[in-house]
């Protein structure tokens, strides 16, 4: 949001405030603006420090910042995918969402060097949208996890499952004030991406990565306070795979209170997988509506934007 739909935002925000409370809300205002310039330019480092991180990776990765290392399913392996309309191979393109917003997206395109058809039938001039797939949070689901969607994390020990690039590693450590960061990846080369950022930007005091599977780190998912799982099996996994670790993941994360943070939901992640979870003992879904608003204001300029991705992020707690 810019300086004009900033102020507009505040002056709208100005004008659905109670009458009694303008005089009050005003003068709070004035005598908290230098807390609040003090926090704005905290934020703005951060942002500053992401984007160069953002522009660090992309530099050693393709544009869909899939490594050969990796093995990425198919569209159509599972019975979840197979409801995607139009999802054949051919029609899918995987941008990660964290190094490429919407208009990098639009500039690669204009610059040719990526596209967003493909070809129905070859030679001919049917064409059709690709399908953009990414294994990231973006910036600004990001930013919505950390400054908008969990409470004060003061203290507490966040675990992201599946950290790949870090993204969330570096959101929380830069938006929150969590004392522990844990991302849980199988993949060394990813790993060893996430470590040479972490050392080059010092975040070795919070931060920590570890290169194993999540089902031989019971004991870490135990001690989590806000557990984070992003797109995090769906395209790396067969079903029967998903299904044995959605069923450790029910066993494990077990106390009462944890955060889990899911995107998709866990509705839609578990419906194709028929997991024999019973998530009315397990998981309660956090009503977020209020946050959401909040955050799409704050980052899009309005309460429902066509370019908000936020809706994509769900928050659950443990019964």
């Amino acid at each position: 949001m810019d300086f004009l739909r900033g102020q507009e935002a505040f002056l709208n925000l100005i004008s659905s405030v109670e009458k009694d409370s303008v005089i009050p809300l005003l003068k709070w205002i004035r005598y908290s603006s230098e807390d609040l310039i003090k926090d704005a330019s905290r934020s703005n480092e951060a942002d500053k420090t992401i984007e160069q991180i953002r522009h660090d990776i992309q530099s050693i990765v393709s544009l869909s910042a899939v490594l050969p290392s990796e093995v990425i399913l198919s569209p159509g392996h599972s019975k979840k995918q197979l409801k995607i309309d139009n999802c054949a191979v051919s029609s899918v393109a995987h941008v990660d969402g964290f190094l490429y917003n919407d208009e990098d997206v639009d500039e690669l395109c204009d610059s040719g060097k990526m596209s967003r058809n493909y070809c129905i039938d070859c030679g001919s001039h049917q064409v059709a949208p690709l399908t953009f797939i990414s294994h990231s949070t973006s910036v600004t689901q990001m930013k919505y996890i950390f400054q908008y969607l969990l409470p004060d994390l003061s203290g507490k020990i966040i675990v992201d499952v599946g950290s790949r690039l870090g993204p969330v590693l570096y959101g929380a450590y830069l938006y929150s004030n969590a004392s522990s960061i844990i991302g849980c990846e199988m993949n060394d080369e990813l790993c060893l991406i996430q470590q040479n950022i972490i050392e080059k930007y010092h975040f070795q005091d919070r931060i920590k990565v570890i290169c194993a599977d999540i089902m031989m780190q019971e004991d870490l998912l135990k001690t989590a306070d806000v557990v984070i799982l992003n797109n995090v099996f769906e395209y790396f996994l067969p079903d029967d795979d998903q299904r044995r670790i959605w069923q450790f993941l029910r066993s494990t994360i077990v106390h009462s209170g944890t955060l889990v943070v899911l995107s998709p939901s866990i509705e839609d992640t578990l419906e194709p997988l028929d997991a024999k979870i019973d998530l009315t003992k397990w998981l309660q879904k956090e009503n977020v509506s209020d946050r959401l608003t909040e955050a799409n204001w704050n980052l899009f300029g309005c309460d429902e934007s066509d370019d908000s991705d936020l809706h994509d992020i769900h928050l659950y707690s443990v019964l």
